[in-house]
């Protein structure tokens, strides 16, 4: 298979995703889109529009949305570590959504706490595990609190970003295999996967899809 640059991964991710977010820092995705010039003139000021009475501070995040469902899906981390990309699709396949909730969820709290994804209400709760995870169910204190269930606006946000992981993944990895099956060669590309899990330097064969 032919090596790919940064360049040519990032290339290939934009394919699959367009809208991947450009950059890995936190600090930056803070600088470009919550302290604006106009916000800035606020704080300084002490006066806020009147016409717009959200004081939210994610506000300024909300276009963004996959970001922030995502922070580790973004086009930097994945074009500069290959291996990074190779062990999100093996363990996302190797492992079901629902065993993937506790950590889906708490990749949600900052954002979710400082109010940069809108959610629809619904009284009711989602199971969090087992055969009937996803399900919607009546709210019950507790089982919410035995982390049974989780409240609705919540839990919807965990699926949607679980959703939206899916699809990014199938789509890159259609990128990465049109050549290869045309080839008929798919063995070489799971092997590919498991050598790339192993080694993480720019060396290793996993640059070779990557």
């Amino acid at each position: 298979m032919e090596k790919k640059s940064g360049e040519k991964r990032k290339a290939l991710l934009l394919e699959a995703d367009p809208t991947m977010y450009p950059h890995q820092c936190d600090i930056r995705f803070t600088e470009e889109f919550v302290n604006t010039p106009e916000q800035r003139r606020s704080l300084q000021s002490g006066v806020w529009d009147q016409n717009d009475p959200d004081l939210t501070q994610g506000r300024a995040r909300r276009p963004y949305r996959n970001i922030c469902l995502l922070p580790y899906l973004n086009i930097e981390s994945l074009k500069n570590d290959p291996a990074r990309l190779l062990n999100i699709i093996y363990n996302r396949v190797k492992y079901s959504p629902k065993q993937w909730w506790g950590f889906d969820n708490y990749l949600l709290d900052k954002q979710w706490k400082i109010g940069s994804l809108s959610t629809p209400y619904n009284r009711s709760g989602l199971v969090t595990y087992g055969s009937r995870y996803g399900d919607l169910v009546p709210w019950q204190e507790r089982s919410a609190h035995a982390h049974d269930i989780i409240g609705f606006p919540r839990g919807i946000l965990v699926l949607e970003a679980q959703m939206k992981l899916s699809e990014t993944l199938k789509a890159i990895v259609e990128k990465l295999v049109e050549g290869v099956e045309a080839a008929n060669d798919t063995g070489t590309f799971s092997q590919a996967l498991e050598t790339g899990l192993k080694k993480v330097s720019d060396q290793s064969s996993c640059v070779e899809f990557a």
